[in-house]
């Protein structure tokens, strides 16, 4: 009241009054619950922040609703501000919430209730869940997948060094000359005699949790022993932190031969007693047949299946043999095919004058009511028994790769060299 708002009987003012003043407040105070802990943790307890929007009173420990686990250590920092830790009762979610009413405002304004906080606990060690790596390769490969139990995709920072898409965190060598693997861990890196192999990228698909390992540059593996370290000794670990393995390497060991040439010629000159075909070499029928015009050779094929040994002809008489383990005859690959350059009958095999085909030469495939015509585009010597490798070259075209044995020397009684007709596909009639 300003003075001279009034007047007495004698005409004197007022002096101003004393101001009064009271503060009107209807707003509930917001509460907030934060953590300085990762989302998921392997710590514990976990430490939490309790964060009013103003100075409350009435607010203790147990307004604190805590589900798998315990609250304790409960600081008041200031009127408006307390700290507390959670100790997990076991792995999984941990949730904590304050209710509506739980502290008052100088007003007397009950808090609302605060947002949930919730934090995945996992003490868990990741571990893996599957690879497609195998013992035993008869073809060079070039990458495989590795399945894990859990997600282990760390995010962006300081953790990514520790995440399944860095190359570094697989270790692959080669055996040696010595003949024995030297290197024996991640944290000691490939060692003396063991040649690295060069793990190139690794992508990740978080559905499946399923990383895909890219190796030597593409190429595949050439013949040879392998050890792969899945490296959970110096760096994979799952979100909340758990090392792979509980920090313990994942060793694979593999080989990769590739099998022997398979014997297409028997010795001219003589007539060759052959055994019983066992069943499990036994030929399947494919419904396909293999022409070759500039031979006038029209022959249908069977499948050779593949053993520990290679490939076993001995039966194909005047058929041509896919050789189980190359692309299945027009699909996308390398299709191998062989048939004899001579007979078990001491007559001239199928193949004799593979030797002929010149580059543009067509070889027709027919199947499935159509025409599946290749172009010769080289024609090589392979030496000995080697040459695995070579035959069974990966391609992503279609490629036909024809073989049959070729230079027979009597003072061996073997064939010295593998006659290879590669060709491409042209044409689908």
């Amino acid at each position: 009241i300003p003075a001279g708002a009034a007047q007495d009987a004698a005409g004197n003012a007022n002096a101003a009054a004393p101001q009064f003043a009271i503060t009107y407040d209807t707003t509930a105070p917001t509460v907030a619950i934060t953590s300085t802990a990762p989302n998921p943790t392997n710590t514990s307890p976990i430490p939490i922040t309790v964060t009013f929007s103003e100075p409350v009173t009435g607010f203790t420990l147990t307004d604190l609703q805590v589900a798998n686990g315990t609250a304790g250590n409960f600081t008041a920092v200031s009127g408006s501000q307390y700290t507390a830790d959670i100790t997990p009762s076991a792995d999984g979610q941990v949730t904590v919430d304050i209710p509506a009413g739980a502290a008052q405002d100088a007003a007397g304004n009950a808090n609302a209730a605060a947002p949930q906080l919730a934090i995945t606990y996992d003490t868990t060690a990741l571990f893996i869940a599957h690879t497609s790596l195998q013992s035993a390769y008869t073809h060079g490969i070039h990458a495989f997948t590795v399945t894990f139990s859990e997600d282990a995709n760390n995010p962006p920072g300081n953790t990514r060094s520790k995440d399944v898409t860095n190359p570094a965190n697989y270790l692959l060598v080669e055996q040696g000359q010595n003949g024995a693997f030297d290197t024996v861990s991640c944290a000691g890196g490939a060692q003396a005699d063991d040649v690295p192999i060069t793990v190139n990228t690794v992508t990740y698909d978080s559905a499946t949790l399923t990383a895909t390992v890219n190796l030597n540059h593409g190429a595949p593996l050439p013949d040879g022993t392998y050890r792969l370290f899945l490296c959970g000794s110096t760096s994979i670990t799952d979100l909340a932190g758990n090392p792979l393995n509980g920090g313990e390497d994942s060793l694979y060991d593999f080989t990769v031969q590739h099998p022997a040439l398979p014997k297409t010629g028997f010795p001219p000159g003589i007539v060759t007693s052959l055994p019983r075909q066992p069943e499990t070499k036994t030929y399947a029928a494919t419904g396909l047949r293999l022409d070759i015009p500039a031979l006038h050779l029209t022959l249908p094929i069977v499948g050779v299946p593949l053993t520990q040994t290679g490939w076993d002809v001995s039966w194909l008489g005047n058929a041509a043999g896919w050789l189980q383990g190359s692309a299945f005859p027009t699909r996308r690959g390398n299709t191998v095919l062989t048939a004899h350059v001579w007979s078990a009958e001491n007559t001239p095999g199928p193949f004799l004058h593979l030797k002929d085909l010149h580059y543009g030469d067509h070889i027709e495939i027919r199947a499935w009511g159509r025409v599946y015509v290749y172009a010769v585009q080289d024609t090589t010597l392979l030496w000995g028994q080697a040459g695995g490798q070579t035959l069974l070259q990966h391609s992503s075209r279609d490629v036909l790769t024809l073989v049959t044995c070729e230079g027979y020397n009597p003072a061996t009684g073997k064939y010295t060299f593998r006659r290879m007709v590669r060709a491409v596909l042209v044409a689908v009639w």
